[in-house]
Order: structure tokens, then sequence, then C-alpha cells
């Protein structure tokens, strides 16, 4: 097992572990905000400096399936169009929403804007804030 998937199992077993990850979700959260910083400012919520946010939290095992509704990271805005997103090849991208297919991932997350944009979680925020 993982080492993700042990702290995953661990937070099942033990309710105080549950306080612990979202400690860690903090943590992680101020973290990525120093990262993400360097990047240009936008008036809205940047869907890509969220997807940055996001890998940097998965890769340190902080979002996932076994994440407590607790966490403060949990309402990703974008979360459930990014769980959406198929990458068929390095140039070809798939909506599994609807099945439509896009030359690159920027064409698709416009197609997600003008076409998806009720699935954004009503109550989330956005990771790259």
């Amino acid at each position: 097992p993982t080492q993700a998937h042990s702290r995953q199992s661990a937070a099942a077993a033990d309710p105080l572990c549950c306080h612990a990850h979202t400690v860690l979700c903090r943590r992680a959260a101020s973290k990525a905000i120093v990262q993400l910083e360097a990047m240009p400012e936008d008036a809205s919520c940047s869907r890509a400096k969220s997807r940055v946010a996001r890998a940097l939290l998965r890769k340190r095992g902080i979002l996932g399936a076994a994440m407590p509704a607790t966490c403060p990271l949990h309402a990703d805005l974008y979360g459930d169009q990014e769980q959406h997103k198929r990458a068929l090849r390095r140039s070809l991208y798939k909506c599994a929403y609807c099945g439509k297919t896009f030359s690159s991932e920027d064409w698709l997350d416009r197609h997600f804007d003008r076409k998806h944009a009720d699935t954004l979680a009503a109550d989330g925020f956005c990771l790259g804030d």
C-alpha cells in the first residue's frame, strides 16, 4: 500500500485523524498559495491556477476519495469538471458529460465554461485563490 492509502485507511479508523487531515489540508493549501503567487493575477477564478493547486495537493496525498467532508478543500469549484476530462492522447481530449472531443485541453475548458457551467460546485471555492 502507498503512503496516501495508509493515511486514508487510518483516517477511516480514527476520528482524530480527520482533524489531523484537516490541519494537513490547511498547511498544504498555504504551501500551494506560495507557489501560485508567481502566476499572473486573474479577476475570476483561474482554472489554470486551480489545476496547479489540485495537482500539488494530490501529489502530497491531501486530495483524494477518502478526504473528509469537513476538509476545507473538499468543495473544489472545478473538481467535478476536471473528473469529466478524458485525455485520449496528447492532442485529443474528450468531455465525459457529452462525448465531444477537442484538440486541446484549453478548448475543452472553454467547452465546459459554455456548455456545462451548471456542473460547477454551487458552494465551491477556487483552489487557485
